[in-house]
This record gives structure tokens, sequence and C-alpha cells, in this order.
């Protein structure tokens, strides 16, 4: 009895361990743009940290411009957005559970650019360990800089042509 109750105990400690670890948080990504490298590759995944990156510059925005698009294209990809400041270059919201994904967060940087503005977007997913698997969660950095885009445009009615950021 003793021994089988020393087993259920291990069992519990391991799982609540291993889901603890397994989850993606705000806190797990950069606070500010000055934690984020604008250069490398315009789009990335890290296997290792269940991280996807995307960056592209919107030649003749601003800040200001970016500030409320960011906003609006976390909640238009299902993010409930967490903190958003100005000041930090930095916009960052979280989504629930779903079928293929216990939680993603995500985080949307910008700083001024020669010409226009950078953007970063980094999703980073909880560990999955389901049998379902999707690749929705690597579409999440384009879909959201997409809507960036959509929303500076039809804000000011004019169009902001995109590069890749530096390499």
């Amino acid at each position: 009895m003793k021994s089988s109750l020393n087993k259920r105990s291990c069992t519990l400690v391991i799982l609540v361990a291993l889901l603890a670890t397994s989850c993606a948080s705000i806190s797990n990504l950069p606070s500010s743009e000055k934690q984020v490298k604008y250069s490398g590759r315009n789009s990335d995944w890290n296997i290792a940290n269940n991280q996807y990156e995307e960056c592209v510059v919107f030649l003749g925005s601003s800040p200001m411009d970016v500030f409320p698009a960011a906003k609006y294209a976390l909640s238009k990809n299902n993010f409930a957005v967490q903190t958003a400041e100005l000041k930090d270059g930095a916009v960052r919201g979280e989504q629930g559970a779903s079928g293929a994904n216990w939680n993603i967060v995500s985080g949307v940087y910008f700083k001024d650019e020669q010409g226009g503005v950078a953007v970063k977007v980094i999703i980073r997913t909880a560990k999955n360990f389901s049998l379902y698997k999707s690749d929705d969660d690597r579409a999440l950095p384009a879909s959201i800089l997409k809507d960036i885009k959509y929303h500076i445009e039809s804000n000011s009615l004019k169009n902001f042509p995109t590069i890749a950021c530096a390499k």
C-alpha cells in the first residue's frame, strides 16, 4: 500500500513539473525592443524554444503608426494583449489553450529604422505533447505582420511597402 502511494506521489510530482516547465509565458519574452535582435533571417523557427520569428521594415511608417496596429493585429489573431508600451516598443499577448497547443505567447517589437520602422514578431509556444500537430503557430508571425500592415494602411489611406530586416 505504501509503495503504491509513493509511486502515485512520484507520478503526480513528475506531471506537475512537466506542466510547469512546458508552458509558454509572457515573462519568457523580451519586455522591450532593446532586448530584440532585428538582424538575421527574415523568418526563423527555433525548435529548442518552440519559437517562431519574422521581421520586416515598414517603409515610411512611424512607431505611432505601428503601436495601435500591433495591438489590433494581436487581437485579430486571438491574442489577449497583456502589456503594451509605446516607450518600450513592445506589445505582448497571450492565447489560451487550443486542441493543438497548451498556450501561445506573442511579442511584437518595433523601433525606428532609417526610412521606416523595423517590426519583429516573436511567437513562443508551449511544448506540445498532444497527438494533434498543427503548423498554424508557424504561420502566426506572417499573419500578425499582414494585419499590422492592413491597420496602418487603412488608417492612413496610403501604401507602406515592406522590406526584410537587415541580414
